[in-house]
């Protein structure tokens, strides 16, 4: 899965979630933003670019954004291990 296609699916489970909220659609783009940027090869394979742990992303984040990570930033980057996990069990 590439990074459009996961950026596509976690905004689909949002709308299922009826998550509208403008703050966890900006929390999104910040985290893609930051994983095009940090982790480039993450555009061709998600899942072969990231850590392995969840934690481990979320203190790259941490320290890239330079402040403590907010609770709609960490629910994205669950949501992004929740739909690698997802693709991987198909």
């Amino acid at each position: 899965m590439n990074l459009r296609e996961l950026n596509e699916k976690i905004k689909i489970e949002y709308d299922c979630r009826e998550l509208k909220s403008d703050v966890r659609y900006k929390a999104l783009n910040k985290v893609i933003a930051f994983l095009k940027e940090r982790y480039k090869d993450a555009t061709k394979d998600v899942k072969a670019s990231l850590p392995k742990e969840k934690e481990s992303l979320k203190a790259a984040y941490t320290e890239y954004s330079g402040k403590k990570i907010n609770s709609a930033e960490s629910s994205v980057i669950n949501e992004i291990y929740n739909q690698l996990q997802a693709e991987h069990n198909k």
